[in-house]
């Protein structure tokens, strides 16, 4: 299968390295194409001058966005680099080959409505990592305000959990949180807790092939 990993802010490879990186060379393994969609400064490879950057290693590629991003950045700084994000999938999604699979993690919530866009017509099958309950963290921050935002931002939670074939739970509260909500269980994989994520991964990969 051709695979996409997309998560807008990845650690380096290391001991706190991102889940998508054991998700990557575990589906490389089981003889999959895997890319990965991030942004370059999680990596540390910034380039100026260059809107995006192509790295290879012998399990995966990993197309990195310069756009500027790090979690101590201000809301507004936040909230201008998630759409910069958004906005760049969208252009490079319809140029990359036909996926047979998408999973995406949120947050942020915004870079699924390009993921949406992508799997129109039913030719990808389209997965979710929820590691944080969005928009209601946001909200219970103070970091997302006013009526009409909140608003579109629980239009776009109910269409990921709608369209989504498979939605991967980062731990037990929020799988029972998406169970509250009406997801249906059988769309449910809960990562669990302390004894890494690879059984996810690959009960993820036995479901999208039958």
């Amino acid at each position: 299968m051709q695979i996409y990993l997309i998560n807008q802010y990845m650690n380096l490879d290391g001991p706190y390295e991102d889940r998508f990186y054991t998700a990557a060379r575990l589906m490389s393994e089981a003889g999959h194409r895997v890319s990965i969609l991030t942004l370059a400064g999680g990596l540390g490879r910034e380039r100026t001058g260059k809107k995006i950057a192509v790295f290879s290693n012998d399990q995966y590629t990993v197309i990195a966005f310069n756009i500027t991003y790090n979690p101590s950045m201000g809301v507004l700084a936040k909230a201008l680099s998630y759409r910069r994000f958004a906005t760049a999938l969208k252009k490079q999604l319809p140029d990359l080959p036909q996926a047979d699979l998408i999973l995406a993690a949120s947050p942020p919530l915004t870079a699924l409505a390009p993921v949406l866009e992508a799997v129109k017509g039913g030719k990808t099958a389209l997965a979710v990592e929820i590691r944080e309950l969005w928009p209601d963290a946001p909200i219970q921050r103070g970091t997302l305000k006013g009526g009409p935002l909140v608003k579109m931002a629980r239009n776009l939670e109910q269409r990921v959990y709608s369209e989504a074939q498979h939605i991967l739970a980062g731990s037990r509260g929020i799988y029972d949180a998406l169970i509250a909500e009406g997801v249906s269980g059988d769309k449910l994989i809960q990562i669990p807790a302390g004894s890494g994520p690879e059984k996810a991964y690959l009960e993820l990969l036995q479901a999208v092939k039958k």
